[in-house]
């Protein structure tokens, strides 16, 4: 496999995800837009810099919405699509993007929960879609990739924390 040719389709991709973002952004007037793996992981954000710890963020909101995830099935729900959590200045809503990526909008008093369900009700399909290149980047390098020098001959996550690192920088 050429190694050499998937950062740059990394990248390419990886800035139409980073403009979808900020569009839905500007559209839903909210200050933060993470995206997170199911993993627990904050992948990227856009926005405002968040003013606390995004690693703990993104454990807490994965973990809310996969409990939320299971709720729904034990009231016989296939999934819930949407987690809101709103306080009296704001708040945040998750939405999933596919099984394995998670959309988190945070926002504050400049705007109401209505208008971010709205703009990411309109964006949640465009997302997904450029999200999509993405896992199959990543799953095409993780079949394709180099696993000698492993112990078990599968260093899936040194091939994960490596793709994920050249398209995101080095993680925190």
């Amino acid at each position: 496999m050429d190694h050499a040719a998937i950062p740059g389709e990394w990248d390419l991709h990886f800035g139409s995800v980073w403009k979808e973002l900020q569009r839905t952004l500007q559209r839903a007037g909210a200050a933060t837009a993470v995206l997170l793996d199911t993993a627990g992981n904050a992948v990227t954000y856009a926005g405002e810099e968040p003013t606390f710890d995004l690693g703990t963020f993104a454990s807490l909101a994965v973990g809310d919405y996969l409990a939320t995830q299971e709720m729904a099935l034990l009231l016989g729900e296939e999934s819930m699509q949407w987690v809101v959590h709103q306080g009296i200045e704001g708040g945040v809503v998750l939405a999933p993007l596919h099984p394995l990526l998670v959309l988190a909008v945070i926002f504050d008093g400049r705007t109401t929960l209505g208008l971010v369900r709205h703009a990411m009700r309109k964006e949640r399909a465009r997302l997904e879609e450029v999200t999509r290149p993405l896992l199959g980047l990543l799953e095409r390098q993780v079949l394709e990739g180099d696993f000698e020098g492993s112990e078990d001959g599968y260093d899936v996550d040194r091939i994960i924390d490596d793709g994920m690192g050249r398209l995101f920088g080095p993680s925190a």
